[in-house]
């Protein structure tokens, strides 16, 4: 009886360190180290996968903002400035999201230049009771 609690414990063990040692080698959000040649990212989960294409990628120009921003390319931008972009969006971003993902690019990359930001967030008036 206890050798097959061992033995099922060591299994459960083995397996959680393949998982897990899967998981850290192909990093799907880019948190460990920059992507790897050969595999292909999904860019669906913008709020996870953002902060890995700020720390891992190569850029000078960090486009950023709400959804409204996802329409902006940055080869555009690179074909323009010949500066090297990134875009990174958040769909539903509040101005404060958008400046800890600033700040966060400002800290991760000591050769950024340019943040362009675009928002369509606006102080709203109040709602009217009716």
């Amino acid at each position: 009886m206890k050798k097959k609690l061992l033995t099922t414990l060591l299994v459960i063990a083995i397996l959680l360190l393949l998982c897990g040692g899967a998981v850290i080698v192909i990093d799907p959000f880019m948190h460990f180290h920059a992507p790897l040649s050969g595999l292909e990212y999904p860019l669906k989960d913008e709020r996870y996968i953002n902060d890995g294409i700020q720390r891992h990628y190569d850029y000078s120009t960090m486009i950023t903002g709400t959804s409204m921003s996802q329409n902006m390319r940055p080869s555009l931008w690179e074909d323009l400035t010949e500066d090297k972009a990134i875009k990174t969006c958040y769909s539903s971003a509040s101005f404060y999201e958008l400046s800890q993902s600033m700040e966060r690019a400002i800290s991760y990359n000591s050769e950024l230049k340019t943040i362009k930001k675009l928002s369509n967030l606006a102080k709203r008036p109040p709602l009217q009771a009716r």
